[in-house]
């Protein structure tokens, strides 16, 4: 887990579960500051210390916001879609992978 501060407050955090980053979230009033990089840049470097590649994520179907953002830094969809509830019904999620050549 990591966390992405401003001073004294916690704007942001990322999660790491067996080479997949499971979370990644920064509070909307503070993107566009870095903090979302420096977290992805954070989980990439831990995942390649561990020697792990292609590293994984996901993102909710049409967040066009996520998807440049993870395509900018990389990520490509990984050709796999998994299905969640949401509150409007189910929801789709594509996987998202890098190699971080190794």
């Amino acid at each position: 887990m990591f966390v992405a501060t401003d001073g004294p407050h916690v704007v942001g955090f990322a999660a790491l579960a067996q080479g997949e980053i499971i979370a990644l979230e920064v509070a909307p009033e503070h993107r566009r500051y870095g903090h979302g990089s420096r977290l992805l840049a954070a989980c990439v470097d831990t995942l390649r210390i561990l020697g792990t590649s292609p590293v994984r994520t996901w993102a909710i179907e049409g967040d066009t916001v996520r998807e440049a953002f993870l395509t900018s830094a990389g990520f490509a969809e990984g050709g796999i879609r998994r299905g969640m509830d949401g509150p409007g019904g189910e929801m789709a999620e594509p996987m998202w992978r890098a190699d971080l050549g190794q």
